[in-house]
């Protein structure tokens, strides 16, 4: 064999090889990139769950604070009102009270009128009979 020829045969070989490493990189590239899919889709599908639970949460925690707000603010609006209607309440208590007070002065009074009422006519006819 010529050395020309040991030449070529050893260039195409080379070539060949190059062709061969370079296809068996690619296909390598190919599979780690498919491995790296195959390994991080779980993970990204888990993160894309905890994400969409987390967004479920919060908009549950705003509705619940909504509705909380709301109830404290019906509670202080019926809290006010019984305190009005206690008031009122007791402002009548203080008037029954008062009424009952005025009653027993009147009477008191009305009796005390009415002894010095009956002192009068008896002195009027002790002296009418004198």
């Amino acid at each position: 064999m010529s050395l020309k020829k040991l030449y070529e045969d050893h260039r195409s070989s080379q070539n060949r090889v190059k062709r061969d490493v370079e296809t068996l990189r690619r296909e390598a590239l190919a599979s780690v990139n498919a491995l790296t899919e195959e390994l991080t889709e779980p993970v990204h599908a888990g993160a894309q769950a905890a994400f969409e639970n987390q967004k479920r949460v919060e908009q549950s925690a705003r509705r619940l604070s909504e509705t909380s707000a709301a109830l404290r603010a019906r509670a202080e609006s019926w809290a006010k009102s019984m305190e009005a209607f206690d008031k009122e309440l007791r402002a009548i208590g203080d008037f029954e009270n008062w009424v009952r007070a005025m009653e027993h002065d009147l009477r008191t009074l009305a009796s005390a009128l009415e002894e010095k009422m009956a002192e009068r006519e008896k002195a009027e006819s002790g002296s009418a009979a004198s």
